[in-house]
């Protein structure tokens, strides 16, 4: 009867431990996310560290992104393939996506396309997972796996099906990319109207790239897919691109440099125009084009003077 006492004691001191371990590596996990999103990203991984070690596979891919990235931590690409691997064998998707895009591209690893292929399988298994539980994330990942056919054979049927649940579940990303699946005809009949409502669905929802294509197709560019179905209106393009911009998009940064120096549907400003300009190569500083019209029009109002 003593050892059986003994043995429950033990049993409930080991859940407990359990439990104890659950809840410090949680709270490690959160203090990383926290100091991540302040941009203390030395915390945010001795955070990570503490809570990969302790069972959080989401904190290992994290933790991982930063060694590649050299955020916070000496850029590591051996260290970040390893946390990586780890992820996606705690059942994390994105892990096993970019351990797939390693091997695919040989970023500073030997190329091995079959290795590839059997992360991003494995990837697409976790993302199905995801997506038959209700997470319109994990819809939009398996939408791209299909989309591009990482791990699956490419079906762009079953992609934009994928992408209009994952859009109809306020995925704003998955709106944006079943808009540009009809804007080109890809896997759906081609119907640009409706492109254009996901691409607004998609920018009301926050997604600063159906702005930028939206604001693209109201400006009237051509290599945004516009045609006749659409009337251009230029005042809309403007907000609609300093929306991206805003967003990250150095492109619409550039085109609406472009849309202020030469007055295009919108008052003329040079002002506005380098504004914009500068903000685009702080974005990408290798822009040519805003690198080139920044130039020319700082010496033009220069000459001026």
């Amino acid at each position: 009867m003593r050892n059986c006492a003994v043995v429950f004691i033990s049993a409930v001191l080991m859940a407990l431990g359990f439990m104890t371990a659950g809840v410090a590596h949680a709270d490690e996990a959160q203090a990383g996310l926290a100091a991540y999103g302040a941009k203390d990203y030395a915390s945010a991984a001795n955070h990570f560290t503490i809570a990969c070690a302790n069972g959080s596979a989401t904190s290992c891919y994290r933790l991982g992104v930063q060694y590649f990235k050299g955020q916070g931590v000496a850029l590591d690409r051996s260290q970040a393939i390893a946390l990586y691997d780890k992820a996606c064998t705690g059942g994390v998707p994105e892990g096993c996506v970019d351990l797939g895009n390693i091997y695919t591209w040989g970023d500073d690893v030997e190329e091995d396309l079959d290795r590839a292929a059997a992360q991003y399988k494995k990837a697409a298994i976790l993302y199905e997972r995801a997506c038959n539980s209700g997470t319109m994330k994990g819809c939009f990942d398996l939408a791209r796996t299909y989309d591009v056919g990482h791990g699956v054979t490419q079906n762009g049927a079953l992609a934009a099906a994928l992408y209009d649940k994952a859009c109809t579940g306020g995925d704003s990303k998955a709106c944006a990319s079943l808009g540009a699946m009809y804007g080109g005809g890809d896997g759906v009949a081609q119907d640009r109207i409706r492109g254009a409502a996901l691409y607004d669905k998609a920018c009301t929802g926050g997604d600063a790239g159906g702005c930028f294509y939206l604001g693209g197709w109201y400006r009237g560019g051509m290599m945004y897919g516009f045609d006749k179905t659409m009337t251009p209106n230029k005042a809309r393009a403007a907000v609609l691109l300093d929306k991206a911009c805003t967003g990250g998009y150095e492109g619409a940064c550039f085109g609406l440099g472009e849309m202020y120096e030469n007055g295009e549907g919108i008052a003329q400003s040079y002002g506005t125009a380098i504004q914009y300009y500068q903000k685009a190569l702080v974005i990408e500083p290798i822009h040519q084009g805003a690198r080139k019209n920044l130039t020319n029009l700082t010496a033009l109002l220069a000459k001026a003077r």
